[in-house]
């Protein structure tokens, strides 16, 4: 963010498929059905809870997106962008669409515009962690050019392993 104030980054929360309507708490209901439908069995204890919501719906760095399916409130993405050393980078901590939304392109309108907002910016790069197991996420990721980095044993608990995976903007 060099030369940036931080006000220009407190507008982070939109909905994909409607851009003028701004997240807020009211939204926060919605995430947490998201979080309970689409992170069971081993992801469960790195669900997101409420209070962590409001953080990132405070917090000026902040990358949280939603998209609408059939007049609800069907997915989401959430990250965040941080300095490091001298490059600016985007890290997506989460990314969710419930089942009878899925394969409706959801998930590619929210990380096309996760990465959108990363470059606007002046992010130098984006990097996340995914399940080895999630295969259709691992997919999804290396479709917009994501690569792997770096495997991640028993990253999601034991027999669990994560891959960090990243590209350049």
């Amino acid at each position: 963010m060099t030369g940036k104030n931080s006000s220009e980054y407190h507008e982070t929360v939109i909905s994909v498929a409607s851009p003028n309507r701004r997240a807020d708490a009211d939204d926060i209901a919605d995430l947490l059905r998201l979080e309970k439908e689409c992170f069971t069995g081993y992801y469960e204890p790195h669900r997101y809870d409420r209070e962590q919501f409001l953080h990132y719906l405070d917090n000026p760095k902040s990358i949280l997106l939603v998209a609408n399916h059939h007049d609800h409130t069907a997915g989401y993405i959430l990250g965040i962008s941080s300095k490091r050393g001298e490059r600016t980078g985007a890290y997506i901590h989460s990314i969710a669409v419930e089942k009878g939304s899925r394969r409706a392109g959801l998930g590619e309108t929210l990380l096309g515009g996760f990465l959108d907002e990363a470059a606007r910016r002046s992010c130098a790069f984006a990097s996340l962690e995914v399940a080895a197991e999630n295969r259709a996420g691992v997919r999804l990721f290396e479709k917009f050019g994501f690569s792997k980095t770096r495997d991640l044993p028993d990253y999601y608990g034991e027999g669990h392993s994560g891959v960090r995976m990243s590209k350049l903007l």
